[in-house]
């Protein structure tokens, strides 16, 4: 009887305790040499976690991803799954062998040992089985796409999924060349539609380039299909990643035919576009950046914390009194979007060094009541009125 209940108990131990051991991806022990082996005996693809101690990514993937038991069920149904940390060990030769560069990254191998696919950075569970399931598919699976590709197949469903497989592994030089190849395929009449219109807003390189100048074109249409923020927001990256090269260039003759560029592809937006851009350019100009940061603040920023920020760098930066009062109207301005401790603090320090002590009083007690309420550490503040209420006092 004994025996029998003993037995029992072991096997309902075990039972309860295997889907807790099977709900994650069993990783392999042993060198890479014999994780190749086990593969090919049993006839599974390996995937490999290169990883590096350091690698905060990692980290987040082995907590939450590869503990999932949906993901653990997947890999460990069709892979042989190995870790190798890329800084020690075989690590930094696998590394160099498979051009691993960026961690986390996801390197997949047939059961011959053959690499035929990569991924790099983190993934949800979702993401991550879909990239193992491309790893199984010849159809997906980059470097078998990689390999046709040079023996000459242009198909256009092709080209797309050999970038889409590019772009999730970080090997992006190609992918221009790619994407106009892809578009080049199709009748610019097509580029409208709602995959090409997809594609057009992931991979469209610059203003120069082709796609954007029909979208600027046939804004009207676009519009019309698919409204007005996607246009708009398509058109701000694609200005706004040039924008960054104008400013850092410092060619006032950049800054006059971007500003022109501007003019012409966004009317409507181009004028508070220009303002930003100015304030950005002229900002270490001595001569220069209050008068284009007041023409941006003054007119165009409808941001709290950008005016409040403005403001507060006035405030410790500057002593003009003409300047003072500018940021002071930003200071305001921010208020007026939303009060806060920070806001409210700022401008009760730029009242007292305004000189300002019966306007700033009041200011002060209200912001140190806001920050208390919002659970700030509100001292500098209490300094601040202390300091004012002895202004007043004389």
């Amino acid at each position: 009887m004994y025996r029998i209940q003993k037995v029992t108990t072991l096997l309902l131990i075990f039972c309860l305790s295997a889907p807790l051991v099977m709900a994650q991806i069993q990783f392999a022990k042993g060198n890479w040499d014999e994780v190749r082996q086990k593969a090919k005996k049993e006839n599974k693809h390996i995937m490999v976690d290169a990883y590096t101690t350091w690698c905060g990514p990692c980290k987040w993937m082995s907590a939450n991803v590869f503990t999932d038991p949906e993901v653990g069920k997947f890999y460990n149904q069709n892979y042989v799954s190995y870790k190798l940390d890329m800084e020690k060990g075989e690590g930094p030769t696998f590394a160099t062998d498979y051009g691993i560069m960026a961690y986390p990254t996801i390197v997949y191998f047939n059961p011959e040992g053959e690499m035929v696919h990569k991924t790099v950075g983190a993934a949800e569970g979702e993401a991550f089985i879909e990239y193992g399931t491309d790893a199984l598919n010849p159809e997906k699976q980059l470097y078998t796409l990689q390999k046709r590709y040079e023996e000459g197949n242009n198909d256009p469903e092709f080209i797309k999924s050999y970038i889409m497989a590019l772009q999730a592994a970080y090997e992006e030089e190609m992918i221009p060349h790619l994407a106009k190849k892809y578009l080049d395929s199709q009748n610019k009449e097509q580029w409208i539609n709602e995959e090409n219109w997809e594609f057009i807003q992931q991979f469209s390189e610059g203003t120069s380039s082709e796609t954007f100048k029909y979208v600027m074109e046939h804004q009207a249409d676009f519009r019309e299909k698919y409204g007005d923020y996607p246009v708009d927001d398509f058109i701000n990256r694609m200005m706004g990643d040039e924008m960054m090269g104008v400013i850092d260039s410092q060619d006032e003759q950049i800054l006059a035919e971007y500003k022109n560029k501007l003019k012409e592809a966004m009317p409507e937006q181009a004028d508070e576009m220009i303002a930003r851009l100015e304030y950005a350019f002229y900002g270490q100009d001595d001569e220069k950046s209050f008068r284009y940061a007041k023409i941006y603040f003054d007119k165009y920023a409808n941001d709290w914390s950008e005016l409040n920020e403005a403001a507060w760098d006035y405030f410790g930066n500057v002593e003009d009194k003409a300047k003072l009062n500018a940021a002071l109207y930003w200071a305001e301005r921010s208020i007026e979007i939303d009060k806060n401790w920070y806001n409210t603090d700022t401008k009760a320090n730029l009242l007292f060094k305004l000189g300002k002590y019966k306007e700033a009083l009041p200011i002060a007690k209200e912001s140190i009541q806001i920050g208390k309420d919002m659970g700030e550490n509100t001292a500098e503040t209490e300094d601040l009125l202390k300091k004012i209420q002895e202004k007043v006092k004389k």
